[in-house]
């Protein structure tokens, strides 16, 4: 085996591994989530119209959920600015006027 065979096959690995890690994250995000797009969250800033489920992975073992929407008035409307900001999901205090246990 040469050099340049060697780092085609150490590349092909690595991207094989990458694209696996990001399914793992992905599916473990989506399976813990406990807001889905349309649904009105809110933590002790901001209230939010989901938009879309992100993800990140930080200090931590574990894939850390966080939500990005269009900031709201106290009567559920946008802004006019149609601010987008994000909530984490450990922050969020109510899904849809609802408390969370």
């Amino acid at each position: 085996m040469t050099n340049e065979e060697y780092d085609i096959k150490m590349k092909n690995i690595e991207k094989e591994f990458n694209e696996k890690k990001k399914a793992l994250v992905l599916e473990y995000v989506n399976s813990n989530a406990i807001a889905k797009k349309g649904d009105i969250i809110e933590d002790k800033r901001y209230k939010i119209c989901v938009r879309r489920l992100c993800c990140s992975i930080g200090f931590k073992r574990y894939p850390i959920a966080w939500y990005e929407g269009v900031k709201l008035t106290k009567k559920n409307e946008p802004y006019k600015s149609q601010e987008v900001t994000t909530i984490m999901q450990a922050d969020i205090i109510n899904i849809n006027d609802k408390p969370i246990k």
